[in-house]
């Protein structure tokens, strides 16, 4: 008797993400009661530091410039740089609604001429990899000085703080090595009529090395945003806690949610790693949201006015 086995793929790919979101709530319901952070003060909610909002407002248009230089220059295209703006906001819009960003591929590829559509395919999945990894090694750095000064505030995260160390160097390093010596993995291929084009013109070692530096700028564009967004609202992130901005963005890489559900897995790592006292609870996650509201829900919405002015639908 032969069995398909489809339906139970769909069933658990559907299912899958909502498990750790199911978990994030439940931590951040549990350790909103432990704290007592249900009888804040609202005015511990008002941010003492408001300028620090602007450099976290102002530095939103750095990020996704970048972002977008960085598809427009993967795209080895001659078309003006708001084309790729353009794309870049619109796959922004569907990254917002579907799981773990799964729709901004998607929408950017769509967009493109038909006959660039392998292109694209190639250069989101080598500036995803590159982000990927930037995001990795900077975990890494992060978890080894933590670490080596403050390990207890490790055993918020995992009892193997050695073993999860070396795994992430050891991912690190593989990681690279794969990155620059990449060709298109046949079998990745969901674009079955690319996967010869994508074998026979492999991007250039420049300009990965090139699209690695800008992954490391926006990395730096958007952990200052985090140190901004906390500072507003007055927490401190002197010394070592410096660190766990790396630590708090690989876990949300590493975390698998269902759409709109990040929002959760940020607040509920820092409030995992930074243990504020009850008067900074709301404090901290209402920070951190504000980094999500501005990074991600911004451009999504400007992203998604942009697709209702489009007049034609690529086929």
């Amino acid at each position: 008797m032969r069995f398909d086995l489809l339906p139970l793929k769909l069933t658990l790919r559907r299912i899958l993400p909502w498990v750790p979101t199911g978990a994030i709530v439940g931590y951040l319901l549990w350790t909103t009661s432990r704290n007592g952070a249900w009888q804040a003060n609202p005015v511990d909610l008002i941010p003492p530091q408001p300028w620090w909002i602007l450099v976290l407002i102002l530095a939103m248009p750095a990020n996704w410039l970048l972002e977008a230089w960085k598809w427009h220059r993967l795209l080895l295209r001659n078309a003006a740089f708001k084309d790729s703006f353009r794309e870049v906001l619109i796959g922004a819009s569907w990254a917002f609604i579907t799981p773990n960003r799964a729709g901004d591929v998607v929408a950017r590829v769509a967009l493109l001429p038909k006959g660039s559509r392998a292109q694209g395919a190639r250069a989101f999945m080598t500036g995803a990899f590159a982000q990927m990894w930037i995001t990795t090694f900077a975990g890494t750095c992060a978890w080894w000085m933590v670490y080596l000064n403050e390990p207890e505030s490790l055993f918020q995260l995992s009892k193997w703080t050695f073993g999860i160390g070396a795994l992430l160097v050891a991912l690190t390093l593989l990681g690279l090595c794969f990155y620059l010596l990449w060709r298109w993995p046949r079998m990745w291929s969901r674009f079955a009529s690319a996967s010869t084009d994508l074998q026979s013109e492999p991007l250039s070692l420049k300009l990965r090395i090139e699209t690695l530096l800008l992954s490391f700028l926006r990395f730096g564009v958007f952990s200052g945003q985090f140190f901004a967004a906390l500072t507003a609202w007055g927490i401190s992130i002197s010394g070592i806690k410096a660190w766990y901005i790396p630590l708090v963005y690989l876990g949300n890489m590493i975390i698998p949610s269902a759409a709109l559900s990040e929002m959760g897995s940020r607040e509920a790592l820092t409030l995992a790693l930074f243990q504020p006292e009850a008067s900074h609870w709301w404090a901290t996650a209402i920070a951190v949201f504000s980094i999500w509201v501005i990074n991600l829900g911004v451009p999504a919405l400007a992203g998604g006015i942009l697709s209702l002015r489009r007049k034609t639908v690529i086929p």
